[in-house]
This record gives C-alpha cells, sequence and structure tokens, in this order.
C-alpha cells in the first residue's frame, strides 16, 4: 500500500520556522508550532472520547483558526473531517450530520443552542463550541484539545486513506459527500505549484475569502500553509474591510470570487496598494468588465482557477501571463476560457459515445488526475455515473482550442435542445448581461410544443417590464436567431447557492408550468 506525507509541509514549517504565524482570524494569530501542536492534541482529545482515525467529525462554522486545526488534525491520522455549509437552514445541516455518521460535532456558539434543542435528528452526541471571544481569549474548543499531550504516532498515512468528505453544492436533489484522500491532497499541492507562474514565498500574508466549508477554501489554505504563508481569514467578507486591508500593506495576495470582485470595484476606484500582488478567483464565471475594473482597481496579477469539489479543487488554471496578455489586448479571447490543465492532469472532450471529438467541438470535460475523489459516500449509482476507469465525467460541457485552453460552455444539465440545436444557457446569459440595464440574469430551457425547449431569461433590470423590449432586441442582434430567448420575463432576484451557482433546477420547477 502506498504510503504519503500529506502534512510534510506543514511540519517542515512548523520545524524550521516554529514562531512564525501561521493563521490569523478576527480573534487571534497563532504560528506554525502553536498549529502543529494543536493539531496533534486534537487527535488525542477526540480519541479520549471514543472518535478514532476511521470515525468522521463534522464542523459547521465562519472562517477561522479551530477549523483549520481540525482539517490538519484529519490529515494527521485524526478522524475525516465534514466541512458544513455555514449558511444552509438547520435542517440540512443535521441531515449532512447524520448521512455522514459523524461522531461529533464542532460548531459557532449561536448555533449551539439549536443542535442542543434536540429538534434536529443528529448521527452523534457530542457537541462542542469553537467559537472565540474578539478579546483574544482562547475557545472552548481550544481549551479541551489543550488539556491532552500532542500525538506521537503522526505516522505515514495511505495515500487512500480518506481525511476530508466535503458536500457538493446541491443544486438539484440532497447534496452529495465527496471522499477525498490524502493522495489526492499531495497531488494537488503538485500540480497547483507546478503550474503557478507567480511566486508565494514563506512569510507573505494571503487573505482567503473562500469559506472553509467549501473545497476552494481548504485547499488553498492547506496549500498556501504547507508553503509557509501567513493565511489570513474575516469572518465575513466585506468589500470595504479588504480595501482596508489593502491600503494598509497588510496582504501579499488575496483569494476571492467574482461576486466579491464585483463588490469590491463597485465602492470605489483605484486603490494604492504597497503590497498586494496577486488576485486568484474562480467558483464562477466572470464578467469582462468585472475583471478589467478589478485590474484597474488594484493594479495587480490575476490567477483564475476552474475545477471542482470532486477534484478537490483544482483542474486547470489560467495564469497571471495569460491576464497580462488579455489587459494588453494582445489576446482577449483567452479570456472566456478556464485556462490550460495542471500537471498531471488530462483534460478530454468526448461525445455521447465517450470517442474523445476534435479541436474545437464541444462535448463533455473528462478528467484524469490523481486528484480525482475516492468517490462519493455510500452512494454506488453516482459513483458508477461520475467514475470510470479512475477518469472523472465532470458534467461540465465545454471544447479546447488548438493551444489547449479549456472552454467551459455550460452543465450538461443545463444545455437547451431547442428546435433540434444544442444552446448554451451560459452564452445567452453573457450576452445578455453585457445590456446596460441587466444587472443578473438566468437562462433555462422550458417545455414547449413547437421547440421542444425555448430558451427562457429571467432577467433582473433597471427598465422594468415596458423596457423589455429593448432586452430582447438587443439579444436578437448579437445572438443568432435559433439562440435569442423567445421568452424574457422579470424578476426580483435570482436564487443561486452558497457558492454563487444559479439554482436552475428550481427555476425550472417553478417556470415550467
Amino acid at each position: 500500500m502506498n504510503m504519503i506525507q500529506s502534512y510534510v509541509g506543514i511540519e517542515y514549517q512548523a520545524r524550521t520556522r516554529p514562531k512564525d504565524i501561521a493563521v490569523e482570524d478576527d480573534c487571534n494569530s497563532y504560528s506554525y508550532k502553536t498549529l502543529f501542536n494543536d493539531a496533534r492534541c486534537a487527535i488525542n482529545a477526540l480519541k479520549s472520547v471514543g472518535i478514532g482515525s476511521e470515525d468522521r467529525v463534522s464542523v459547521v462554522s465562519v472562517n477561522r483558526y479551530e477549523v483549520v486545526v481540525l482539517l490538519i488534525a484529519g490529515m494527521l491520522g485524526g478522524p475525516v473531517v465534514v466541512p458544513v455549509n455555514r449558511r444552509i437552514d438547520i435542517e440540512e445541516m443535521s441531515w449532512i450530520v447524520s448521512d455522514s455518521f459523524s461522531k461529533a460535532v464542532f460548531l459557532d456558539e449561536e448555533l449551539l443552542e439549536s443542535f442542543d434543542s434536540g429538534e434536529h435528528e443528529v448521527a452523534c452526541s457530542f457537541i462542542k463550541s469553537i467559537s472565540a471571544t474578539q478579546n483574544g481569549s482562547q475557545s472552548d474548543f481550544l481549551s479541551w484539545i489543550r488539556r491532552q499531550e500532542p500525538a506521537s504516532d503522526v505516522m505515514n498515512q495511505a495515500a487512500s486513506r480518506p481525511y476530508l468528505q466535503v458536500y457538493t453544492s446541491g443544486t438539484s436533489g440532497r447534496p452529495k459527500g465527496v471522499v477525498l484522500t490524502q493522495g489526492n491532497f499531495v497531488a494537488q499541492l503538485m500540480a497547483f505549484t507546478l503550474g503557478l507562474d507567480v511566486p508565494l514565498c514563506p512569510g507573505e500574508e494571503i487573505y482567503v475569502a473562500l469559506p472553509l466549508f467549501h473545497v476552494g477554501g481548504i485547499f488553498i489554505s492547506l496549500t498556501t500553509l504547507s508553503l509557509g504563508l501567513t493565511v489570513r481569514y474575516l469572518s465575513k467578507f466585506d468589500p470595504s474591510r479588504f480595501d482596508q486591508l489593502v491600503l494598509m500593506g497588510s496582504i501579499d495576495h488575496a483569494v476571492l470570487v467574482p461576486a466579491m470582485m464585483q463588490a469590491c470595484v463597485s465602492i470605489g476606484s483605484e486603490v494604492q496598494n504597497p503590497r498586494l500582488r496577486t488576485i486568484m478567483y474562480g467558483a464562477s464565471p466572470i464578467r469582462e468588465d468585472t475583471l478589467v475594473k478589478t485590474w484597474e482597481k488594484y493594479k495587480t496579477d490575476f490567477v483564475q482557477v476552474y475545477g471542482m469539489t470532486e477534484t478537490h479543487s483544482l483542474i486547470s488554471m489560467m495564469g497571471a501571463d495569460d491576464h497580462r496578455k488579455i489587459f494588453d489586448k494582445k489576446d482577449t479571447n483567452i479570456l472566456r476560457s478556464a485556462g490550460k490543465a495542471v500537471p498531471g492532469t488530462v483534460l478530454e472532450i468526448v461525445d455521447e459515445n465517450n470517442e474523445n471529438v476534435g479541436v474545437g467541438c464541444i462535448g463533455e470535460i473528462r478528467v484524469t488526475s490523481g486528484h480525482v475523489m475516492l468517490g462519493y459516500w455510500n452512494n454506488e449509482e453516482a459513483n458508477n455515473a461520475a467514475i470510470k476507469s479512475g477518469t472523472l465525467y465532470t458534467g461540465d460541457v465545454g471544447y479546447l482550442d488548438e493551444d489547449g485552453y479549456l472552454y467551459v460552455v455550460d452543465r450538461l444539465k443545463d444545455i437547451i435542445i431547442s428546435g433540434g440545436e444544442n444552446i448554451s444557457s451560459l452564452e445567452v446569459e453573457s450576452v445578455l448581461l453585457s445590456h446596460k440595464s441587466v444587472s443578473d440574469v438566468a437562462v433555462i430551457g422550458l417545455p414547449d410544443d413547437r421547440w421542444g425547449e425555448a430558451v427562457t431569461a429571467l432577467v433582473v433590470s433597471s427598465v422594468g417590464a415596458e423596457g423589455l423590449d429593448s432586452i430582447s432586441t438587443y439579444a436578437v442582434e448579437h445572438l443568432a436567431g435559433f439562440k435569442a430567448p423567445k421568452r424574457i420575463i422579470l424578476v426580483d432576484s435570482i436564487p443561486r447557492n452558497t457558492n454563487g451557482k444559479i439554482l436552475k433546477n428550481q427555476l425550472r420547477e417553478r417556470y415550467s408550468s
């Protein structure tokens, strides 16, 4: 059995730079030595209540140090960590805790009463708060684990051993538990560091706004800790506070999603930043004007990441050099791309017969790499559909150009088939969003006797119902006739999950009648 040290980078930083700050959150800052010791103490504390390496523990929290402690404890041979989305309702949180067979739940103080009340059945009885006060005093969780000696038997782990179980966003039906292994993390770490074209140096500070209940926030946090950076968290993203960090010269790098970037450019113009060098982004498509305005404001390098929970976050990257070509108007076509496959990843585009298609031809994106998940938790049917011979069928539709750039067209389930033509809902959304009065849009296919499916656009617009004709005319002028919406509906808002993805399944159900 292959053995591996997924935690080797963090152990190295704790051994060679013990006093350097590893994590800084709203309550305190913590050194690498403290982090490594606390993670090992957590293993023994969990053992003291009967929770071992084969068990699972859930954590429901905003971004804070204690979550990182549990994640690294999992890497060191402790129980598998199940991060639970902090923004979903208590009933769904409880379902995930129960579905994962978690033996413990660690959560924010304000959620403690809801879980302790007994109103929602959970599969465990050990529930503990991990909140800390703003004055720097340690949380009950830290007091509890520090009563134990650090575990000394953190030996090499099997590469196939799970350390993390992250539930998908659940845009349709119940979310699925994605089981990720020690080997997945190491493959991801190598792919990221080899593929990145900007330096990440020990002692630099990176602000991670992605939540630690999503794989993107976990991946970038554990990766940069392995490289010796200080990871900075805020309990809640606020564009004004982010600008304050930049103006103070506190951070060298930042990790955001496009919606956060849009919020940042909406509050002001250029920010003089003495240290900020890189903004990394991903998780959802970005509008061209959002990217350009963010660059104009911060004058920094950009890196785009495309991936999914099932690949421990990373599939392809568009690096800083590519972004410079975009801003210099040397190659604006790649703006729509998701970059190139990261090292160690094979990208293929296949048709409905699983045959490779040619350059520029659209099909399902297929991924083979060392960071493809072990599988879905207790879901053989989903596993058989998603993984064949170690290769992941992503459910995303796209194509590769002659230079190897990946273009994601849509989710397979969101492709609209109208009059026998395949239509990308993302393409239609992109055109409608370029209309000056449209602030948000979702495009879906609805049943139609004549067309099979009719392209339908739900728009949030400042012009009101009387201005929908102008939007329709604009669509016809900028899209092929069969792609233009047959119907445009004015709505107050577009439903999205916590990762910013449009809940199109809900919209199809709501408007199909």
